[in-house]
């Protein structure tokens, strides 16, 4: 894809937050990640504070139907600060082969993406390289 060509736009993020007060279980749809992080950051006020977290199912869809689901491990630190587009990035990058944490070796995270068939990694490439990640 070249620089002048136009990336797929985001379409909507679904969040579903799966843990905490029954309450507060629901599930949200929005056309931004500046709406997501908005809504993340609300959610976070009641997360736990120390140690824990609960866990927040994010849907990202683009206009073109490609679709990512991550799991987002929400902190009471979140309340403050969220890069959900970061968080999701660096997830595609490392299963794309891009990027991995110091603490793990080389053969650790060949092993870990190696796990995943080659259409899969190709999928995580093009998310990464076709879409609107702001």
């Amino acid at each position: 894809m070249s620089e002048t060509t136009t990336k797929i736009r985001l379409k909507s993020i679904l969040i579903h937050r799966a843990e905490g007060n029954h309450n507060e279980c629901v599930t949200v749809n929005v056309a931004s990640f500046a709406d997501a992080e908005s809504v993340i950051r609300g959610m976070a006020r009641t997360a736990p504070e120390s140690g824990g977290y609960h866990k927040t199912d994010v849907t990202v869809e683009f206009e073109s139907g490609a679709a990512f689901r991550h799991r987002f491990d929400m902190t009471r630190k979140h309340a403050t600060a969220v890069d959900l587009a970061g968080e999701i990035r660096r997830e595609l990058e490392f299963y794309a082969g891009r990027w991995r944490p110091e603490r793990i070796t080389v053969e650790q995270h060949l092993a870990i993406i190696q796990r995943y068939p080659a259409a899969q990694q190709v999928r995580f490439v093009e998310l990464l390289d076709q879409c609107e990640w702001r």
